[in-house]
């Protein structure tokens, strides 16, 4: 990771606060947008940002979010197996503990669990 820039008085990675907020060029961040991009930039801290994350509103922005942040993750995997590993457990670690559950692998329960009830009604 290389290009930084400054947003709310501090510097971060241009890629992390992309990801981050979904935008090529991000102007400012929110308080959570801020937290995730500096646990992300910086996951030994993850454990001292606890209270502050468990905090977090449960938000569709929040949960996009930390789900474009896993997706990124995976598609980048082999350019930097370290940092994008940290980044999907960061992101999936978060979204465990605000909304119980991972996004991705819900959507594949709730559809797998649709088909079986449909399969039950034509039976």
């Amino acid at each position: 990771m290389a290009k930084k820039i400054t947003l709310n008085g501090e510097k971060y990675d241009y890629i992390t606060v992309s990801v981050v907020t979904g935008e090529k060029k991000p102007e400012k961040l929110n308080k959570w947008q801020e937290t995730l991009a500096y646990v992300l930039e910086n996951p030994d801290e993850l454990p001292f940002c606890l209270d502050t994350i468990l905090k977090f509103r449960k938000t569709d922005e929040l949960r996009r979010s930390l789900v474009r942040v896993q997706i990124f993750a995976d598609l980048h995997m082999s350019e930097n197996m370290e940092v994008y590993q940290m980044w999907k457990y960061v992101s999936e670690n978060i979204e465990t503990l605000i909304y119980g559950s991972l996004a991705l692998e819900k959507g594949f329960e709730e559809k797998k669990k649709a088909k079986k009830k449909e399969k039950k009604v034509k039976e």
